[in-house]
């Protein structure tokens, strides 16, 4: 079974985008990243493709004044940054934390007889169950955190980006 079959992907999506996932190497891909890359480090990428591209959108759309598309760009940057810096760290933490209790012996499946390969089904579940804690924490950081941060940070890149003028 591929990983296609899987997830469903290339259901919904143009011909050419079939062909895409249905090609050794974007499976070669899917998988390695599914084995290798954490949650915490997925959330990382991705707010890191959202630093590099999304002020480059905000910079270039033409349907708004200049002044609009610069603080739009450092509101954007500073968002990407701080909602992945922070998304990584609870991730990773409450990942470790569920890690810790299933090593501990406080917190594993309940069926665990008859796992095949019971290392990598625990890993995986630690995984799951650490990313389902790590949403739920986040839903008081977005709050907290993250709103306080960001508009800290968008002031500041802001005025350093327009020589020192605030946002009115």
């Amino acid at each position: 079974m591929t990983i296609a079959n899987i997830t469903g992907i290339g259901k919904n999506v143009g011909s050419a985008a079939k062909g895409i996932c249905r090609s050794k190497g974007y499976q070669k891909l899917t998988e390695f990243a599914l084995e290798n890359i954490s949650p915490a480090e997925q959330r990382l990428l991705v707010g890191v493709t959202g630093v590099i591209m999304q002020p480059w959108i905000d910079l270039h759309n033409k349907k708004v004044d200049k002044e609009t598309r610069i603080y739009s760009a450092c509101k954007n940057c500073a968002k990407a940054f701080v909602g992945a810096t922070t998304g990584f760290f609870i991730r990773k933490g409450c990942i470790k934390l569920v890690n810790h209790l299933i090593d501990k012996g406080r917190l594993l499946p309940s069926d665990t007889s008859g796992i095949v390969h019971y290392t990598q089904k625990v890993k995986n579940y630690g995984s799951a169950l650490g990313t389902g804690l790590a949403i739920v924490v986040m839903m008081a950081t977005n709050f907290l955190l993250d709103a306080p941060l960001t508009q800290l940070l968008s002031s500041k890149i802001y005025s350093k980006a327009t020589g020192g003028k605030d946002k009115q």
